[in-house]
């Protein structure tokens, strides 16, 4: 698989309070950074209450035995850039223990 980012899965987890099992604590469990192949597909701009905003659309495809679903985070840096960006996953298709490889469809939201 040609790469051309590194990317880190975010997995959102949500866990009963020790002290009363009706509260939940939230955190992320992060995986190591790996290489992935980062595309864009598509951009629309929609209105917001603060002005516009421009949603970008973009596919991700990693090796890993993760289960990844809907709801994950994935930070990338492709390669050449300086920073690393946020992306919601927004579906996840492929058999991670199968054939070990994911098909993300991740979306980014700029203001």
């Amino acid at each position: 698989m040609n790469c051309n980012a590194d990317c880190v899965l975010i997995e959102p987890q949500t866990l009963a309070a020790s002290t009363d099992a009706l509260q939940r604590t939230h955190h992320d469990r992060r995986d190591d950074a790996q290489r992935c192949w980062l595309m864009q597909k598509a951009t629309r701009v929609v209105p917001t209450e603060a002005g516009l905003a421009t949603i970008t659309t973009w596919s991700c495809r990693l090796a890993t035995k993760q289960r990844v679903r809907a709801g994950w985070r994935v930070e990338a840096k492709p390669d050449g850039e300086d920073d690393w960006e946020a992306f919601s996953v927004i579906e996840a298709t492929g058999s991670p223990l199968q054939r070990g490889v994911l098909h993300l469809t991740m979306e980014r939201v700029a203001a």
